[in-house]
């Protein structure tokens, strides 16, 4: 997936969103994220199996002179959405460091709550975020 972000995001999520109908949970599915028009990189965002906690990790990593600009809430948005809307899953988990509060933020912007948490083999210490699919309205 690329470019498709910026101002011209509503010519090219179809094709990103394409793209991601097609994410595999059984492996990495990580895209690179740059600006329209000019192709700057931004981070890269996308789906990882997590072994800790035998989920799939919705990823979103910005480079430092590219956070705060919303580009990682307009990216989480997008596959949250896709994640929950088009993948058909009732359920999507993200896992940050504790220190990490703008990444807490963002997810706690997105509905996400966290749920558990896990010692890596480096014994650093990761929190687990999830969110839910929200029922449609009767």
């Amino acid at each position: 997936m690329r470019r498709f972000l910026g101002p011209s995001l509503n010519q090219t999520e179809a094709k990103a969103r394409e793209a991601l109908k097609r994410v595999s949970p059984e492996k990495d599915s990580l895209y690179v994220i740059e600006l329209i028009p000019d192709g700057t990189s931004v981070g890269y965002c996308g789906f990882s199996p997590n072994r800790y906690i035998l989920e799939t990790d919705m990823l979103v990593s910005l480079l430092p002179e590219r956070q705060r600009f919303g580009y990682g809430s307009e990216v989480l948005g997008m596959l949250q959405s896709i994640w929950l809307g088009p993948l058909g899953n009732d359920e999507c988990f993200a896992t940050v460091w504790p220190e990490n509060t703008g990444a807490v933020a963002l997810l706690n912007s997105h509905g996400f709550v966290k749920v558990r948490e896990y010692l890596d083999v480096f014994d650093q210490l990761h929190h687990v975020h999830k969110c839910s699919r929200v029922p449609p309205a009767t």
